[in-house]
């Protein structure tokens, strides 16, 4: 079931328009990576599903409900968005045992997420002490600390080194499969969701290029794959089980024969342009969909 769904999403800022008519859903239970360049319109979505925004155009719904007309969404969507803000002279142990007993949780809970994101030794610390990176995990476990529904994050790793960010995955991993908790988290690096997303949504120009199961996306679009172009991109790539990349069908060379495809075209009634054999890696893909060189 969708706990997020988007459809012909526009927002304008007078002649700009930031956004283009995007569709996409996320499905409850699941870790989606938005990924795309900046001035892709990412954090703009999010201000969106987040409800700070409003739409100029299309359909939002999170959890059902319309996040501009719905602020009690806020209750079940824990929302990270650019630099996290917490009082500048209070102890960051002190604020996280009042945050776990607003919410019901022992203060035991705050302390593991603490330890989780390696941040015990600065419990006893004001947070104008903090770095910016450990200021961006503090946000993390306090989002966490209520169990939330979803999470909606904007490039929550920005400002953390390898290692803070692989604990901030193995956080992330570990909350979707204790709680059931999905995350919508925004980032410019394909390569870095890699070990955690299930899906990914690729987001150029205030559009959206492509989206797919992560696993599906690196096995049709990385290695030797053929490139489709047909007249009915959708049906083939579905008979296929492909994926549709600005317009044509990509599918694993290991995953269908010259002759299957020729099959699947005849059984969805499409007629096959072009089949071209390529080769491509997972960054060299996303900088042809976003249009870098």
């Amino acid at each position: 079931m969708p706990i997020i769904e988007v459809k012909g999403l526009k927002k304008r800022y007078g002649s700009f328009e930031a956004l283009k008519g995007i569709d996409f859903e996320v499905d409850e239970g699941k870790i989606v990576a938005l990924v795309g360049p900046n001035g892709a319109g990412k954090t703009t979505t999010l201000k969106i599903l987040s409800g700070f925004l409003r739409p100029s155009e299309g359909r939002v719904a999170v959890l059902g409900k319309d996040p501009w007309s719905h602020p009690e969404l806020k209750k079940e969507v824990a929302y990270i968005l650019d630099k996290p803000n917490f009082p500048p002279h209070v102890k960051v142990e002190d604020f996280l045992r009042e945050a776990a007993l607003m919410v019901g949780e022992k203060p035991e809970v705050g302390e593991e997420y603490l330890k989780a994101l390696g941040l015990q030794e600065y419990a006893q610390r004001s947070f104008s002490k903090l770095s910016a990176g450990n200021m961006q995990k503090f946000a993390i476990a306090v989002a966490l600390l209520r169990r939330p529904k979803l999470v909606v994050a904007d490039e929550p790793s920005s400002n953390l080194d390898p290692g803070a960010r692989a604990q901030l995955y193995d956080l992330i991993a570990k909350s979707k499969k204790e709680n059931d908790t999905t995350f919508f988290i925004s980032s410019h690096v394909l390569t870095e969701m890699e070990k955690v997303a299930d899906e990914v949504i690729i987001m150029a120009d205030g559009q959206v290029k492509a989206q797919a199961p992560l696993g599906q996306l690196a096995s049709s679009l990385s290695g030797s794959s053929f490139r489709i172009t047909t007249d009915k991109p959708e049906l083939l790539a579905e008979a296929l089980k492909g994926q549709v990349v600005d317009g044509k069908v990509m599918v694993a060379e290991e995953a269908a024969s010259l002759s299957d495809i020729d099959e699947a075209a005849k059984r969805v009634g499409a007629r096959v342009v072009s089949v071209e054999r390529v080769g491509s890696s997972l960054d060299e893909i996303f900088k042809k969909l976003v249009g870098e060189e």
